[in-house]
C-alpha cells in the first residue's frame, strides 16, 4: 500500500511539473522589425528602406531644372524570394550514400 501511495505521489509530482513547464516556456514569439521606413543619403541619392524590404531611390536632377523625379524602385534588401523545390528524405540522403 506504502508502494502505491508513493508511485502516485511521484506521477502526480511530475504531471505538475510539466503543467508548469508548458506554462512557463510557451511564450508568443514576435519578429522584432522596424517601426517604420528608414531614409537615408548614399550616392548623393535619397533612399528609403520600407519595412518589407523595399528600397526606393531618388536624386535630385540639376539639369532638368533642379526638378525631383518620381522615386524609383531599387529592390528589395532580402533578395526577394526564395527559389524551393519538392525533395523528399531519400533524395537528401541519396544524395549523401554515393
Amino acid at each position: 500500500m506504502k508502494r502505491f501511495m508513493f508511485l502516485s505521489i511521484g506521477v502526480l509530482c511530475l504531471a505538475i511539473a510539466v503543467l508548469i513547464g508548458f506554462y512557463v516556456g510557451s511564450q508568443r514569439a514576435d519578429a522584432q522589425t522596424p517601426a517604420g521606413t528608414v531614409f537615408f543619403v548614399a550616392g548623393g541619392a535619397y533612399q528609403a528602406i520600407l519595412p518589407n524590404g523595399d528600397i526606393y531611390y531618388n536624386y535630385y536632377n540639376e539639369n532638368a531644372g533642379g526638378l525631383w523625379p518620381a522615386a524609383r524602385y531599387r529592390g528589395n534588401f532580402w533578395g526577394g524570394t526564395v527559389s524551393t523545390d519538392k525533395s523528399t528524405w531519400g533524395t537528401v540522403k541519396g544524395q549523401y550514400n554515393k
